[in-house]
């Protein structure tokens, strides 16, 4: 969201797996990755990358979007107001689904855009499809560079 306001500061933004509406299917995948936090190994997984951070970052996360406060939650507006490329990255299996939050992508991002459907890729295609998603980004690069 920092390319809604900072305008000068954010020259391209790549998106990969943005859930953005608080619709059913997202938080069923939010709950079933809190029972995988709690009983399985992805707060282990997660401690690589965010160390003592973790247990704060993934709750604030999941507490937030699972919360009757979020339901009616949007970034419509900000998303409007996105000046710079960008680059979204779904995963065509994604566990939390994607197809309404690239809806609302499309329909309210007036800034150059490139989309990416990743087949048989679920949320993380930064980790299922590396070579794609580092393709992708080289491509959003470039286009930063023509942008600018």
């Amino acid at each position: 969201m920092a390319a809604a306001t900072l305008h000068d500061g954010v020259l391209g933004v790549c998106a990969k797996a943005p859930p953005l509406v608080p619709e059913k299917k997202v938080r069923e995948g939010i709950v079933d990755a809190i029972k995988d936090y709690e009983g399985d190994d992805l707060a282990k997984k997660l401690k690589v990358f965010h160390s003592e951070a973790t247990d704060t970052l993934f709750y604030g996360w999941a507490k937030a979007w699972i919360s009757k406060e979020f339901d009616d939650w949007s970034c419509e507006k900000e998303l409007q107001d996105i000046r710079c490329p960008v680059h979204l990255i779904f995963g065509q299996a994604d566990d939390y689904g994607y197809q309404l939050s690239m809806k609302v992508l499309i329909n309210n991002l007036s800034a150059p855009l490139e989309l990416q459907v990743l087949e048989n890729i679920r949320h993380m295609p930064h980790h299922q499809a590396r070579k794609e998603t580092i393709e992708s980004v080289c491509r959003l690069i470039k286009r930063v560079n023509k942008f600018n």
